[in-house]
């Protein structure tokens, strides 16, 4: 066998392996508990840069191009628009969130679409726990794959159980990157809050 052959054989088992290790990390996130921080802060200032127009391209999305519809405290129907840079590329793909609910120093709840579709990709819910000079704030993340991917899934798979075994992973790595995008998220609001920015 060549030294090139070898070489590629080396390169595809470590891209099997790296998919592999990738795979049960996004699983292992999947299956966790939701992501949370305590931030040493009353729940009404943590509130205040959690729901304020203003702060939120300071802690969301870091790395993007967040923009929001109103300056100051949001309220349902308004939108924040996040332009996601590609790894390659540098072209940027859009997704909105909107404000579906807001109470004060509980609760923020996010519909994430898509901006060119406007279909519902998923729901974030970031509760508030007040914690004597403490908030503890628990992101709970829930994923509504788009029906297009479950009928492309089913018309380019033969059987069934396949289809749904593609539906189940593609499900689970959407859910896992918007867990993971969640909890950075709460940790840049946590260090915002605590150095006093």
């Amino acid at each position: 066998m060549s030294k090139w052959m070898k070489g590629c054989l080396v390169i595809l088992a470590l891209l099997a392996l790296a998919m592999w290790w990738g795979y049960r990390k996004m699983a292992s996130v999947a299956s966790g508990p939701p992501p949370d921080v305590t931030i040493h802060a009353p729940a009404s200032r943590v509130f205040a840069s959690l729901a304020n127009g203003d702060s939120i391209p300071t802690w969301m999305g870091r790395g993007n191009v967040v923009l929001v519809s109103r300056h100051g405290m949001v309220l349902p129907g308004d939108t924040i628009s996040v332009q996601l840079r590609r790894a390659f590329g540098g072209r940027f793909e859009r997704i909105r969130w909107i404000v579906s609910a807001v109470v004060p120093d509980k609760l923020v709840v996010l519909e994430v679409r898509s901006d060119t579709t406007g279909t519902l990709l998923g729901t974030r819910r970031d509760s508030l726990i007040s914690m004597g000079d403490s908030t503890r704030v628990v992101s709970n993340v829930v994923v509504a794959l788009p029906d297009s991917i479950r009928r492309a899934a089913k018309s380019d798979t033969g059987t069934k159980g396949s289809a749904d075994a593609m539906i189940d992973m593609t499900s689970r790595m959407i859910f896992s990157a918007f867990r993971m995008e969640s909890k950075l998220d709460l940790t840049r609001l946590k260090t915002r809050i605590e150095s006093g920015k």
